[in-house]
């Protein structure tokens, strides 16, 4: 797997930004994976890899670059009703809504662009998902670049049913990509019924969508390590992603190559 880091330039400034792939091959299809509300992390990066292994370019920007190169939070900790873990807590949303639809969409457009440019992958549509706030994410990021984001996957995300005038349910219409929401059964900050109030939008805009709850996972459940980490339920949701990629997004033909094959063996 190659896995480099670079620096992209946006309106804004310099966004640090994790780019994956497979080390032979290619060029490949393009995902952007977005994070959680705690940044990007090495459990996290899991995400992006699992992903990237099964024959994509991954990039996984750092959103918070307008507050900090590097966000680094306990999740588990900040889930906690512990007190002493209140400064996380709001250091955590205050960088979770420092993120506005027109910064979503100028990094969006801003990590395509590189993407475009970098030898290794496939130009034309491209995927998004993320996580928690990342689920948001990559559906404004599907409201907002229509014309590149063709699937659009979010894991026990929120925030799609707000009182602004950008809220997802109130431009369902702008999004031309299939969508794929999980959403965890016992999610406390998600309530399932703004679920149905973003479904019954995203019904009369046409949308193509599949929403599933998953009854008995929590919010997290995705991510390995975490306290909240459900395997019968991410097995699943990572199923419906690989179909979702692989349905809208141009795929690598098989090749074969190994790269340069060696008669002794190699020591990796």
């Amino acid at each position: 797997m190659t896995e480099v880091e670079v620096d992209i330039e946006t309106p804004d400034g310099v966004m640090n930004t994790v780019v994956m792939h497979p080390e032979h091959g290619g060029p490949f299809p393009v995902a952007i994976c977005f994070f959680d509300s705690c940044g990007i992390r090495p459990d996290f990066l899991e995400m992006p890899r699992r992903l990237a292994a099964t024959g994509y370019c991954v990039a996984t920007p750092n959103m918070y670059y307008r507050k900090a190169r590097e966000v680094n939070l306990n999740p588990d900790e900040i889930d906690s009703d512990d007190p002493v873990y209140d400064d996380q807590r709001a250091q955590m949303w205050q960088l979770n809504r420092s993120i506005t639809p027109q910064n979503c969409e100028a990094d969006t457009r801003a990590v395509i662009a590189w993407l475009d440019a970098y030898s290794h992958t496939l130009r034309g549509p491209v995927g998004a998902f993320g996580y928690c706030l990342g689920g948001r994410l990559s559906l404004w990021a599907a409201a907002f670049v229509p014309d590149r984001v063709a699937a659009a996957g979010s894991f026990h995300g929120g925030g799609f049913v707000t009182d602004t005038p950008l809220s997802l349910h109130k431009i369902a219409d702008r999004i031309k990509a299939e969508v794929y929401i999980a959403h965890a059964g016992t999610d406390k900050y998600v309530p399932v019924e703004s679920l149905q109030i973003f479904e019954k939008a995203l019904g009369a805009a046409g949308v193509r969508r599949r929403i599933e709850v998953y009854s008995q996972a929590h919010h997290g459940f995705t991510i390995p390590g975490r306290d909240a980490y459900h395997a019968p339920s991410a097995v699943r949701a990572w199923e419906r992603l690989f179909a979702l990629f692989r349905r809208n997004l141009p795929q690598t033909p098989a090749s074969g190559d190994l790269g340069d094959l060696q008669a002794d063996i190699q020591v990796i």
